[in-house]
Parts: structure tokens; sequence; C-alpha cells
């Protein structure tokens, strides 16, 4: 059962029975492209390995990451020792099969640009606030947007201050 779990999991059978979803079969049956963007959605389904990317991208942290595993996931401190390296070794190999190429630069807030086979998004992230966008003339123009409202809002911060 527990390969069935994990099929859900990823977002290739349906919630309930043994029925194939619309990725599993662009999975299995679509073009090249369709493949990739269905191994690339398959993967960020999987809630872990999704909150794991939008913070770390393809590299995690090679010393004390059980810190961080148990801020994600909260569990305690031994549990999260225990299965530290298990996770990791497991996300790296499913991440791996990822084709983003991810760019960073800049200070806060950052913005990233996953370049997909066919879809390009920005991921604008300021703390907590964290917002995709397509990648397009429109997009930036909205990506630009935000990032003005982020600055007017540090803006006022700092005069109050």
């Amino acid at each position: 059962m527990s390969k069935v779990a994990d099929m859900r999991l990823y977002g290739l059978l349906e919630p309930r029975g043994i029925k194939a979803t619309p990725l599993a079969m662009k999975l299995t049956f679509g073009t090249e492209q369709e493949k990739q963007e269905a191994i690339e959605k398959a993967i960020l389904n999987v809630p872990l390995w999704k909150e794991l990317y939008d913070r770390f991208g393809t590299e995690l942290p090679e010393t004390n990451f059980w810190v961080q595993l148990q801020k994600i996931t909260g569990v305690d401190h031994l549990e999260a020792q225990k299965y530290a390296e298990t996770v990791r070794k497991a996300y790296l190999e499913d991440i791996s099969h990822l084709r983003r190429v991810e760019q960073r630069g800049g200070t806060m807030p950052s913005s990233e640009i996953y370049t997909q086979p066919s879809i390009q998004t920005i991921n604008i992230q300021a703390g907590a606030f964290r917002q995709t966008i397509p990648f397009t003339r429109e997009g930036i123009e909205l990506a630009k947007g935000f990032l003005d409202l982020l600055k007017s809002q540090l803006t006022e911060k700092e005069e109050k201050e």
C-alpha cells in the first residue's frame, strides 16, 4: 500500500481507487516536453519537496539540515536528526529530474527565474511573501509593481522608525 500512497502523493493516482490521473497519463503517453513538465509537477506535488525547493532550490544545506527539517515538519529534534539524511538523499534524487535553471541575484526581495521547456515563471520572495507569475511582458510589469509596492512599504516602515 505504501507505493499506492506514494503515487497519490505525487499526483499520479486519483484519491480513491486505482485510476491514473491526467498527470500520470501525460507522464506515460505525452510528448517529451509534456513528460518533462509532468515529472516536474509530480515532484513538486510532494508538499515537503515543494517547501524544500521553495526554500533551497536544488542545493540543501550540508550541515545541520535536520534543523531546517525540524522547522518545516514540526517533528522533534531526535526524529529530524534520525531522518535528515534519508530525506536529503531522497529529495536530491527526485529534484535531479528537474530541468529548471535557477538564477539568483540581488538582496531581499529576491527574484528567481525558473526556465522550463515551455513555461517560464518569475518567483518573487520577500520574507514570508511569495508570488509566482508568468515570465511575459505583462508578468514582468506585474513583478515590477510588486517590487515597487514592497519598496514603498519598506520606505514607509523606515519613515515611521
